[in-house]
């Protein structure tokens, strides 16, 4: 997905899909303007996920690919950068927090699509105490962004992954990801064709977390 941009420019990862911001281009959103068509997510779209490993350590760096089919055989608008929320929980159904590193920007361009296949990817960390996550936030939170010498002084590097998974110990864990969309491209002269609006899920992933 590369979303991330360092420095003070924006920060969109694919999550990102972590927070309902919205972009302001000419080929962005409208929540409402006049009648636009629409049409189901759920009647065109299917999710799909993928994790590198599912035997983890905590402090493990994790790579989650997300897939989204778009079948439908005829023209429909839907983010170019895909959006979604995680949904991970421990063995007991209970929710297990996560930290993003860093909010969306927005969802950027629509794309004109037909029977597509969408994929995206971010990384995370298991556990948000490690010394790298620790380092990394300090350092950001430091930085005077009004001054680039303050940035470089204070070495605001990449972080090292998109958000962490704030598990205490070991445990079985589970995650999935609800992609949405739910803004509406702005109507034209040039095209009739519906976005697709709404919410679908991806399968579950087991993973299992042990203790360095």
């Amino acid at each position: 997905m590369n979303k991330i941009a360092l420095g003070m420019m924006c920060f969109i990862f694919i999550v990102f899909g972590f927070s309902d911001c919205f972009g302001q281009n000419d080929n962005s959103v409208a929540r409402s303007v006049g009648r636009p068509q629409t049409m189901a997510l759920a009647k065109i779209g299917k999710a799909k996920i993928q994790i590198s490993n599912n035997d983890l350590r905590i402090g493990d760096l994790v790579k989650l690919d997300v897939g989204v089919l778009l079948d439908f055989d005829k023209p429909v608008y839907f983010p170019e950068d895909l959006q979604y929320r995680l949904v991970i929980t421990d063995e007991k159904g209970a929710s297990v927090p996560f930290e993003t590193t860093f909010p969306v920007d927005g969802i950027g361009q629509f794309g004109l699509f037909t029977k597509t296949y969408l994929v995206d990817k971010a990384y995370f960390v298991v556990g948000c105490k490690g010394r790298a996550s620790v380092a990394t936030k300090a350092a950001w939170s430091a930085v005077d962004w009004e001054d680039a010498r303050s940035a470089f002084e204070h070495g605001a590097f990449f972080p090292e992954s998109d958000f962490c998974v704030n598990v205490a110990g070991e445990g079985k864990f589970s995650i999935h990801v609800e992609v949405y969309n739910d803004s509406l491209r702005r109507p034209d002269a040039g095209s009739d064709a519906p976005t697709a609006i709404g919410t679908i899920s991806s399968n579950v992933l087991d993973f299992n977390v042990k203790a360095r």
